[in-house]
């Protein structure tokens, strides 16, 4: 969605979805289907045979996400154990435009009528969703993958009690500082949600509001960690490295709230940019950029995505970094008397690989310990693909299979069964 032009350019590709493509796709396979290379199709670019160009209009975004249907997962079955955390979202669209992430170009894409970018499926909905995977998956967890979840006070409380009653089963969220207060906590609490994971990536308040459109102060951020920690949430944060011109002092000050709260995992990236967005954009006006490493992000050639260190120029910033990385990812299992007094300089004089080597150590160590969701599904994924390999070995080809009953159980589940079931045989 980004870069659409340049993907087409490649041979190989003959369509581009630009924005949602819950309408497009379909439109683009009856095209195919009816042999039809010339009709211009919604959010889409595409190649006539002659290798014309056509670009059908940016539309806006669907407003009534219960008029989709659930997500159709049954393709993974035969390879993912689905059940130990299922992966679903509430709603689409985020509030906010950081400046280094997709929703910063992605919210602006429609030509016309773009309507709401933040937009809900009702609870129902949701629930219904959810009492289908629960009786196909056997469901442990729950990951909702929605930017914010919650930011509706009133379908926050609807859903806590609807899903405490027809659900009850653990599960974690994203959430921002602003959207966590002594109501949100509680209701999550309530409803079993057990981790939570949410942005910080920096602390100093003045560049992350010029710089990264990003307005919450550090004392929404000790708030809402505060409300979690009294709520009995596990929380894990992100924290970013190598922010175009931000102070050294906001590591210190991230060192500082880190010390404060009881985190369960710290999450740290070093700073990539995006083709897109904002941050891209002014990093080649600023020529923090070269040519080539613009055509490399741009053709997806930066393959080490989450850790480009490169971008930091300065090896005495890059060392210092690596030592608030270190403590960062020790810090959840340290005692409390060393967490109090340790600072980067302590840690300095040990060699950059043996303090990647150990922070993974500790990073794993706290992840299965705390129960993190994602390290226990990651686990339980590796050890069946083993149970799969030498499933396979021994002339068990499909030890995996459900027999489904996909369509009917749809019907029997879902809050609009005649819309959902028509849309559902189609995508099938």
């Amino acid at each position: 969605s980004a870069v659409p032009d340049l993907v087409l350019k490649r041979p190989e590709v003959d369509y581009v979805v630009v924005g949602e493509a819950d309408v497009a796709f379909p439109a683009i396979l009856s095209s195919i289907e009816n042999e039809d290379y010339t009709t211009p199709i919604i959010n889409t670019r595409f190649k006539t045979l002659d290798g014309k160009i056509i670009r059908g209009k940016q539309g806006g975004f669907i407003q009534d996400l219960d008029n989709l249907p659930f997500y159709d997962k049954t393709i993974w079955e035969d390879y993912l154990r689905l059940g130990d955390l299922y992966i679903t979202m509430a709603t689409r669209g985020c509030p906010y435009r950081c400046t280094f992430c997709f929703n910063n170009f992605f919210a602006k894409l429609p030509e016309e009528d773009a309507g709401k970018y933040v937009r809900l499926r009702s609870v129902d909905h949701v629930i219904a969703e959810l009492k289908y995977a629960k009786e196909r998956y056997k469901i442990r967890r729950i990951d909702f993958e929605d930017d914010v979840f919650g930011t509706q006070k009133k379908w926050l409380r609807e859903f806590a009690k609807k899903y405490k009653e027809e659900i009850d089963i653990p599960f974690q969220i994203l959430t921002h500082p602003k959207f966590m207060d002594e109501e949100t906590g509680k209701l999550l609490a309530y409803a079993g949600c057990q981790w939570v994971q949410m942005g910080i990536q920096s602390m100093d308040d003045d560049f992350k509001k010029e710089t990264l459109l990003r307005y919450e102060n550090s004392d929404d951020i000790n708030r809402a960690l505060e409300v979690m920690n009294k709520n009995n949430i596990n929380v894990k944060v992100d924290h970013m490295f190598g922010l175009p011109n931000e102070p050294i002092s906001a590591q210190e000050n991230a060192l500082i709230l880190y010390k404060k709260h009881k985190l369960k995992r710290i999450n740290t990236f070093w700073t990539c940019y995006l083709p897109g967005t904002q941050m891209m954009n002014e990093a080649i006006a600023d020529g923090k950029l070269s040519a080539k490493q613009v055509d490399d992000i741009n053709e997806g050639n930066d393959f080490y995505f989450y850790r480009n260190i490169e971008n930091v120029k300065d090896i005495s910033n890059q060392n210092l970094f690596h030592a608030y990385e270190f403590i960062f990812k020790i810090i959840p299992i340290l005692p409390q008397f060393i967490k109090k007094g340790i600072l980067p300089k302590h840690v300095l004089w040990i060699p950059k690989g043996l303090k990647t080597g150990i922070a993974l150590l500790a990073d794993i160590a706290t992840g299965l310990s705390f129960q993190n969701p994602v390290f226990v599904a990651y686990l339980y994924h590796n050890l069946f693909q083993l149970y799969r390999y030498f499933g396979k070995k021994i002339g068990i080809e499909n030890i995996t299979a459900l027999k489904p009953k996909l369509i009917a159980d749809i019907n029997n589940y879902s809050p609009k069964k005649k819309k959902v079931l028509e849309l559902s045989k189609e995508i099938i």
